[in-house]
């Protein structure tokens, strides 16, 4: 299919929802090269971590998305070098659009 920029939304169900958006984001997840910006981890952690603070999502469940989350061939992107050009566009272009630009690039 090609490359495919992923987002941690997407991560976060594909890690911790066994239902049939879970299935549906893993199977799309299959098809492609997969990068994303260095934060991802991060920011797909705390939404199984916000599941499992609210009651949503087992302990083992949880230990699982983490172990799940690092099973995932993901080619993780700094963003550091991008700091500047993210300044000089900072009138037309959002910091997180900017790293989505340049993942791809």
């Amino acid at each position: 299919m090609g490359l495919i920029v992923v987002d941690a939304s997407v991560l976060a169900i594909a890690v911790g929802d066994d239902g049939t958006e879970g299935a549906a984001a893993r199977i799309r997840l299959a098809e492609g090269d997969l990068v994303a910006p260095d934060l991802v981890d991060v920011k797909t952690m705390a939404v199984p971590r916000r599941r499992w603070l609210a009651g949503d999502l087992s302990e083992p469940r949880f230990a699982q998305s983490i172990g799940d989350l690092a099973d995932v061939p993901v080619r993780c992107v700094h963003s550091r070098p991008l700091l500047p050009r993210m300044f000089e566009l900072r009138f037309n272009v959002t910091a997180k659009r900017m790293i989505k630009r340049n993942v791809t690039a």
